[in-house]
């Protein structure tokens, strides 16, 4: 007498609704039916490819819909490997010849990025007023070069490959405005307070030391931590090889 198997399809397709990333698979093959047989397998085989590779870093969902977010929308993706095609003698569309894996990039450009809008605007002032002597002390002077050298490091930020456009937005709100956020509370106005006829009258502004000091280290690690996160980020994604395939790719499709 048989046994009836017991039948896990539904099951299958409950656990894979809650898969972010068979769920984009799925999307992504039923977008890719346009275009030739062998473009769609390829460009599917390579996205699984770099999400098995994301997966098995970081299994967590977060990771996964972080990676999903980079790549783009199914659509989008096929949008792009369509508008890469071109027609061959016949007329039909074959895809080009693929752009070179990419060799796994460094941070450089991030830690110069960071250099530059931080430190850098402090030593263009400093180097303004040693070398223009006299010149150097004009508001021109002092407001030129450091602005200079903050504009290009955020042109560093916003050209990186490795951060998205949320990560360079944070990168521009605390390079150099939160380092400059600490700078100011300390810097704050205190009270004078001086005695009259036995009646203490203070004037200024100060904050209690134990809100000022709590304040002030709240700041700071905030600030750093950013920097940190931010910068953990790139170096996360600038070593796994899948991501700079894919980022390496959009450069190429775009540059076309």
């Amino acid at each position: 007498m048989e046994r009836d198997e017991p039948d896990t399809h539904g099951e299958n397709d409950m656990t894979d609704a809650h898969d972010p990333i068979a769920d984009y698979l799925a999307r992504l093959e039923r977008a890719a039916a346009e275009l030739p047989d062998d473009v769609a397998a390829e460009l599917v085989t390579d996205i699984r490819a770099h999400l098995d590779e994301v997966r098995h870093h970081d299994p967590g969902d977060a990771r996964a819909r972080q990676a999903l977010d980079d790549l783009g929308t199914p659509e989008t993706v096929v949008a792009a490997a369509r508008a890469e095609l071109v027609p061959d003698e016949a007329g039909a569309p074959v895809a080009p010849p693929a752009p070179p894996m990419a060799p796994r990039g460094g941070i450089g450009r991030e830690i110069l990025a960071f250099v530059l809008a931080v430190p850098g605007p402090v030593v263009a002032v400093v180097l303004a007023r040693t070398v223009g002597g006299t010149a150097g002390s004009a508001p021109a002077t002092l407001v030129l070069p450091p602005l200079l050298v903050l504009l290009a490091g955020w042109v560093l930020v916003w050209t990186s490959r490795w951060w998205n456009a949320g990560d360079k937005a944070l990168a521009t709100a605390l390079w150099p405005f939160g380092f400059l956020l600490p700078l100011a509370l300390w810097l704050v106005p205190t009270q004078t307070c001086t005695t009259m006829n036995g009646q203490e009258i203070c004037e200024g502004f100060a904050l209690a030391p134990a809100v000022g000091i709590g304040l002030f280290i709240a700041l700071i690690v905030l600030v750093l931590g950013g920097t940190a996160w931010l910068f953990a980020r790139a170096s996360r994604r600038a070593s796994d090889p899948g991501t700079a395939h894919a980022r390496t790719t959009e450069q190429h499709a775009g540059s076309r």
